[in-house]
């Protein structure tokens, strides 16, 4: 058995209306939490999504299309802002060598991956260049695993909101708080996924 749930920082839960793709966007999180839930049969997987607020996480996300130039330019209409998505499972967890090939096209862990869980080894290689497009080729998808005990899969992108909103936004974010919602609505994501247990 398995639950799921989505934790939403306030502000985001809140619903700024922010500039980006969310075509590729949902693609990115169809294909973790497709993987997610694959690979777990017990425990849980969560989608959070938190506002990093690093001040160099724009630096290391941003668009290379976007020039501090271009984008003081525009400062009286729209600010920067980063959003941090993670997909948090208690999965069969990977070793280091298999984190250092996962994001590679048609990998594998092993050779019965393929008979016992089924795929092609292509959804978290076109992860990453989905997010490398919606930000820079520099960016990267991070993950954090131990075998038997699950895995985490963390990348930032960047978005513009309305300059408007924004000071507000700054004096929210001193005092948010993270809130854990039940993932109700998982066909969102993957419509071959069993629902969630009902509350």
């Amino acid at each position: 058995t398995i639950s799921f749930h989505l934790d939403l920082e306030l502000m985001v839960h809140h619903g700024f209306i922010l500039e980006g793709d969310p075509n590729r966007l949902q693609q990115v999180l169809l294909n973790l939490l497709a993987n997610s839930i694959k690979f777990t049969s017990q425990g849980h997987v969560v989608l959070s999504v938190s506002i990093n607020k690093d001040p160099k996480a724009w630096e290391q996300c941003k668009p290379l299309s976007v020039s501090s130039s271009s984008l003081s330019s525009s400062q009286e209409e729209k600010r920067p802002i980063v959003l941090e998505f993670k997909v948090i499972d208690t999965g069969i967890g990977m070793d280091a060598d298999v984190q250092k090939h996962i994001f590679e096209a048609f990998y594998q862990a092993d050779t019965s991956s393929t008979r016992v869980f089924e795929g092609t080894g292509l959804g978290l290689s076109i992860s990453l260049s989905l997010v490398k497009s919606m930000s820079n080729p520099s960016n990267f998808i991070s993950t954090q695993s131990v075998v038997g005990k699950g895995s985490v899969f963390s990348f930032n992108l960047p978005f513009l909101v309305e300059a408007k909103h924004f000071d507000d936004l700054s004096d929210r974010l001193k005092l948010a708080q993270p809130h854990n919602f039940l993932f109700a609505s998982l066909s969102t994501f993957s419509s071959s996924s069993p629902s969630p247990p009902s509350s």
